[in-house]
């Protein structure tokens, strides 16, 4: 599961023009290109990347397509033959899986099928393969699975579940892209996996980093959302962490920290439901005894120079309010010290 094009014996010129047409269509296509030392990393998607790289008068485009899916396999194939369309010249185009000779998707689509079928026999029969990556392309930690559980990125399966899903639904737990197209599948799919990947931890840190990931999950929501509305989307869950961790910028001055966590257990409400537990500290302006009584109210905004030049219109957390207790039967508290910072907990059983 490899696409690699080599563009042979360039010029100085040629190479030049050669990044010129990469760059129109990741353009055209809505990716970046990021530079990573000596090379370029084309980001497609979670898991989904393509390495630009030199070496004498060659340039090389290398790709892994393992864990992104059949979609992102046959992505590069398709952007590898514009660039040999664009720029004349000597190529050597290398598909292990022939999709560039047949162009039959459905049946690159199977191959992914197969070793699908292949890792689930590994997973319920080799305890020593259930520890190793299997999952994700680079990780910086692994998810510690319960004995009778399978821990894919679009959430926990039981043992029995996983056994007995069928393949091609079973595909959207373990690979981003699996149509021809970037459907509302694809951005659900990329959404929650670059959310298991990055890992959310007690306390994470929200640095620049980490908050760029966290705007990448809620545009990649919010364009599935477009696409499908009628698709399962955690759109309340996001949005209550988003009003959260924005308000939580917005208060925190610079050099000040804001921390978040996320995390489920069991819930009291029986094995249908599970509680999840969100909380955003930061170390900001706090508040003030007096403005706590009235936090949930509508439009109410705290009477503080800080807050004057603060825009916002004093709705978020009213509406937080309504959608965590009234709407979804959950509680949130807070706890806040005027000069200190603030500290929101919720608590919701879905």
């Amino acid at each position: 599961m490899f696409v690699q094009l080599i563009c042979r014996d360039r010029s100085p010129k040629e190479i030049e023009e050669l990044y010129q047409i990469i760059g129109a269509i990741c353009e055209r296509e809505g990716i970046q290109a990021e530079e990573r030392g000596d090379a370029v990393e084309i980001l497609v998607c979670p898991q989904g990347k393509i390495l630009v790289t030199e070496e004498d008068r060659d340039v090389t485009l290398t790709a892994n397509t393992r864990h992104a899916g059949a979609g992102f396999h046959a992505f590069c194939v398709d952007i590898f033959k514009d660039i040999e369309e664009e720029q004349p010249g000597k190529y050597e185009l290398i598909d292990d899986l022939e999709y560039a000779n047949d162009e039959d998707f459905h049946r690159l689509h199977h191959v992914y099928e197969n070793e699908l079928d292949y890792i689930r026999n590994l997973i319920l029969t080799d305890p020593d393969f259930r520890r190793k990556n299997y999952l994700y392309d680079e990780t910086y930690f692994l998810p510690k699975a319960e004995d009778d559980e399978i821990l894919p990125s679009r959430g926990p399966l039981s043992k029995k579940e996983f056994q007995s899903m069928e393949l091609h639904d079973l595909m959207d737990y373990f690979y981003v892209w699996n149509d021809w197209d970037r459907d509302a599948r694809f951005y659900r799919n990329a959404a929650l996996t670059l959310l298991a990947k990055e890992g959310v931890g007690e306390y994470t840190v929200m640095n620049d980093a980490t908050i760029k990931t966290a705007n990448e999950i809620c545009d990649y929501l919010e364009i599935a959302h477009e696409k499908d509305p009628a698709l399962p989307l955690p759109v309340d869950t996001y949005f209550l962490l988003i009003n959260l961790l924005g308000n939580a910028v917005k208060f925190t001055p610079e050099g000040g920290e804001i921390h978040m966590a996320l995390y489920e257990e069991e819930s009291p409400k029986g094995a249908n439901f599970v509680r999840i537990h969100m909380q955003v500290k930061d170390t900001g302006i706090g508040m003030s005894n007096q403005f706590m009584e009235h936090i949930f109210d509508s439009f109410a905004r705290e009477d503080s120079a800080r807050v004057h030049r603060t825009e916002g219109t004093g709705l978020g957390m009213a509406i937080t309010k309504f959608i965590v207790v009234d709407a979804m039967g959950g509680s949130i508290d807070v706890k806040s010290r005027q000069g200190q910072g603030t500290e929101f907990s919720v608590t919701l059983d879905l």
